[in-house]
């Protein structure tokens, strides 16, 4: 999703959603039937990969790891539903933390966002978040503290299968940054650990395999694929990442737990 600077992402979920060590163990495709994987890391190499961690079958913190160091955390907590309560987010750029409320139907209503800058700032702001009809956050609308006018509005579009296909950033009324996602058929090993779509992208059904993002501020377009290698089982195993068609590339490897 969209970077702090200009509002607070949902992720990132998961990124939507982002633990320690550098073994590459675990097995490296999900097996076969009905069990559903538990995607450990995606692995780059030993200093560049991601690593998730789970409890009761819902992620619980997600460390994305770069050059040896941590880029970006994210932990979570849930309430008695299930239902995340809040989300504790460490980046280069910012510290912040969201605090999830939701109506009598268990949809999130809104949230509190705490941001604290590694410039120094610390802000307040509102989520309040709108659902369409499959109880698929559509809006949300980012306030600050003490002003009544939403300052950023974000819509989110879907397709038939409940994937995150548009995000649009709306700045005091103007479209700021728009992203399109296109998706494969097969299964998204993040997608069942969770019950809330809070953190679209992240947990969509299906795999990213192109995302298109055009800035307007800097007039700038990036285009992202991504092509899969899939088990058995219909997971990914591995996937290669090039952007704007550049002849270098990305290999990445899904390490699920055993």
């Amino acid at each position: 999703m969209f970077k702090i600077k200009s509002f607070i992402p949902a992720l990132l979920l998961l990124a939507i959603i982002i633990l320690s060590g550098c073994s590459k163990d675990g097995v490296t495709e999900a097996e076969a039937g009905t069990t559903i994987p538990i995607l450990q890391k995606i692995y780059q190499d030993e200093s560049n990969y991601t690593e998730y961690s789970y409890k009761d079958g819902l992620i619980v913190s997600r460390i994305a790891y770069s050059s040896g160091s941590i880029n970006s955390s994210v932990k979570m907590s849930y309430n008695s539903d299930g239902l995340a309560d809040t989300q504790t987010v460490v980046s280069y750029l910012d510290d912040y933390k969201i605090a999830y409320r939701y109506d009598s139907q268990k949809k999130a209503a809104d949230a509190e966002v705490i941001t604290n800058s590694n410039l120094g700032y610390s802000k307040t702001y509102t989520l309040s978040f709108s659902h369409n009809s499959s109880n698929l956050i559509n809006q949300f609308f980012q306030y600050i503290a003490g002003v009544d006018t939403a300052i950023y509005k974000t819509i989110l579009d879907y397709d038939d299968k409940g994937n995150l296909v548009s995000e649009k950033l709306y700045g005091y009324g103007s479209l700021v940054k728009a992203i399109a996602y296109s998706y494969d058929e097969k299964n998204n090993p993040l997608a069942e650990h969770k019950k809330e779509d809070i953190f679209s992208i992240s947990f969509s059904p299906n795999n990213v395999v192109k995302k298109v993002t055009v800035d307007y501020s800097a007039g700038t377009t990036t285009t992202i694929n991504y092509s899969y290698t899939y088990g058995q089982s219909g997971y990914p195993v591995s996937r290669v990442k090039s952007e704007n068609g550049a002849s270098s590339s990305v290999t990445e490897t899904y390490i699920y737990k055993e």
